[in-house]
């Protein structure tokens, strides 16, 4: 997800389970994380919602904006967090969130193509001239609105913990929750690993350097 000399993208929350079972007769839901591949100059991502925000005041907030085209002070109601290279967002479902501008972004998830509920667009017009739709009355059932700016800090934004080490290579957990499906790894190496995957499936990305080989 590339947004370098771009825009921000959407806010936007995916639904809970118990949600898409009720509400569309479907069982996956979608989690995921945005790990930063690159950056130009300053970049953000948006995660969360403000220790002010209340579900009251940012629904009204979005609704308004959206049926007078005045833009809402997001900063006032959602979390702007600094991205620096190599930083791991995570986001579980109910979370709200946004790629900012600026941003290379390999996005880590259970599924890419679910249910996703945009939630404010920055006004950004669609062919017929009007803001571009949004999901507000699907969006806030799922929005989980304990997650404030310290609980964010400390749960979903991700501090490399070192797991081990083979000679001048490291293994780090960046992050693993069990409201995710899926756990980030990343090796830093300076010759070869040798690992087993314990019967799991195991992706690999490149995200330094040129190339790397895998054997089994």
């Amino acid at each position: 997800m590339d947004t370098i000399e771009g825009d921000n993208l959407s806010c936007q929350v995916h639904p809970k389970q118990s949600y898409i079972r009720s509400e569309f007769n479907e069982f996956m839901e979608q989690q995921e994380s945005y790990y930063i591949m690159e950056k130009q100059g300053t970049s953000h991502v948006y995660l969360g919602l403000t220790d002010t925000c209340t579900e009251e005041n940012f629904y009204q907030a979005v609704k308004t904006a959206q049926e007078t085209a005045i833009p809402i002070p997001l900063k006032d109601y959602v979390n702007e967090f600094e991205a620096e290279k190599g930083d791991l967002f995570l986001i579980p479902t109910g979370t709200m969130h946004a790629s900012g501008k600026n941003n290379l972004v390999l996005e880590i998830s259970s599924t890419t193509w679910w249910f996703t509920f945009k939630i404010y667009d920055f006004l950004r017009k669609g062919m017929d001239g009007k803001p571009r739709p949004i999901n507000i009355d699907h969006a806030f059932p799922n929005i989980d609105f304990y997650k404030k700016t310290t609980w964010m800090q400390d749960n979903l934004i991700a501090k490399p913990v070192l797991l081990q080490s083979q000679g001048r290579n490291q293994m780090v957990e960046l992050g693993q929750r069990e409201d995710l499906l899926f756990y980030v790894h990343r090796l830093h190496l300076t010759d070869k690993w040798k690992d087993h995957t314990d019967h799991q499936m195991v992706m690999f990305n490149l995200v330094e350097g040129e190339n790397y080989i895998l054997r089994q």
